[in-house]
């Protein structure tokens, strides 16, 4: 009889085991038909992304124009009310397909036939929607401080979307690829993107092309501080730039060497040589003496927080009990009554202070569509290393 058991534990142990092998390639065909799902062709050309982003951002975007709109009736009339149904509805429909997009690992910018020119068009639809959301949102505050009449709450549900809309943006554009390391939108495949713009610029000798080189460097600059490691000469490079911007002449094939290993961003293994050799070229900085700017940092912040907190305590702990009373008591009363204008210019500064993040770098279509270059190597393309970016030890677009 023992043996029986045995026996029939063995058998229903293989049959569990089949039966979970089964559900396994079934999970694994219902993961690679969603993959072709997003890989299909629709998908490879960049003009039916961008479409297909632009269409979903301008969702967003009409929703906080109808907010504009509704001073008189916020919510409860049909342009506001209209506004919530889109505005939630698109932010969550774009959460879950970003989750789903990078849960699966498709990176539908990647699958464009020139990535990094995709990845400009794409952020557009990031800093330009800031933009003209920090115009309306500058437009009402104006028809505020006018004295027209509107609801009190209006300003702080107007700075609201506004944010909404940012948040939006953002998540929108790191489902499809972007590769944003921070909410300013730097990134390595972006890194890539302007330098190969201001590549295609420095072939047809415009010196104009130093802005998205400063913008490449810029953004190099901020993804190697979030790694706590940097080549030694980048800074250099950086100022060296800025000083060829106020210089009536400009070495144009020294920067197409630099502009072309800068492309190849994630790649950093000739980035450090080819920074050194740009500064033999140019001769510069010479004689001068590059001096990093100094920023305060979280500690330092903190320090002078805590020491104003202990300030302000020790000024109330020495008032007498009556005026500390009558302190609290006013400044209760005052907080309670002005609670919706102090939130709504609390919120106005915020939305002010993340429109003004969005634009950092902001992109010069016209310049893409003139200079963008036909003939770069492709060897040279930043995306098209092969998009192994933990061979460079730089973590995945998708990240």
């Amino acid at each position: 009889m023992h043996a029986c058991q045995v026996i029939q534990r063995m058998l229903g142990s293989e049959e569990r085991a089949g039966s979970n092998g089964e559900d396994t390639k079934s999970l694994r065909r219902r993961l690679t038909t969603r993959k072709r799902l997003f890989s299909s062709w629709f998908f490879r050309r960049t003009r039916n992304l961008v479409l297909v982003a632009t269409l979903l951002v301008g969702l967003q975007e009409l929703s906080v124009i109808l907010i504009a709109l509704s001073s008189n009736s916020g919510l409860s009339g049909d342009a506001g009310s209209f506004a919530v149904y889109i505005g939630f509805g698109s932010f969550f429909g774009v959460l879950l397909l970003s989750t789903v997009l990078q849960n699966l690992e498709v990176n539908l910018r990647e699958r464009t036939p020139s990535p990094p020119l995709a990845w400009l068009y794409l952020h557009t639809l990031y800093w330009l929607p800031s933009a003209i959301n920090g115009v309306i949102l500058y437009l009402g505050v104006l028809y505020v401080l006018a004295g027209k009449n509107v609801l009190p709450g209006w300003p702080l549900l107007l700075a609201f979307w506004v944010i909404v809309s940012w948040f939006y943006d953002y998540l929108l554009l790191q489902g499809v690829g972007q590769g944003y390391q921070n909410f300013r939108g730097a990134s390595w495949a972006g890194a890539a993107a302007f330098a190969k713009l201001a590549h295609g610029m420095f072939q047809k000798k415009r010196r104009t092309g130093l802005s998205p080189l400063l913008k490449s460097l810029t953004m190099t600059q901020s993804l190697f501080s979030l790694r706590r490691y940097a080549p030694e000469d980048l800074d250099a490079v950086y100022s060296t730039v800025v000083a060829l911007s106020e210089t009536p002449s400009i070495n144009f094939e020294s920067l197409l060497v630099l502009t072309r290993t800068l492309a190849t961003l994630p790649r950093i293994d000739e980035l450090p040589l080819a920074l050194s050799q740009f500064l033999r070229d140019t001769k510069w900085p010479g004689m001068f003496k590059h001096v990093p700017f100094k920023r305060t940092s979280s500690s330092q912040r903190a320090v002078v927080f805590l020491g104003a907190l202990t300030a302000l305590s020790t000024f109330l702990a020495a008032l007498p009990d009556d005026q500390r009373r009558s302190f609290f008591g006013t400044g209760g009363s005052f907080l309670i009554s002005n609670l919706i204008p102090i939130l709504a210019t609390l919120g106005i500064v915020f939305a002010t202070f993340a429109t003004l993040y969005a634009v950092v770098y902001s992109v010069p279509i016209g310049y893409v569509r003139r200079f963008w270059p036909k003939n770069f190597p492709a060897s040279d393309d930043g995306d098209s290393l092969g998009a192994n970016y933990h061979a460079y030890g730089l973590g995945k677009l998708t990240d």
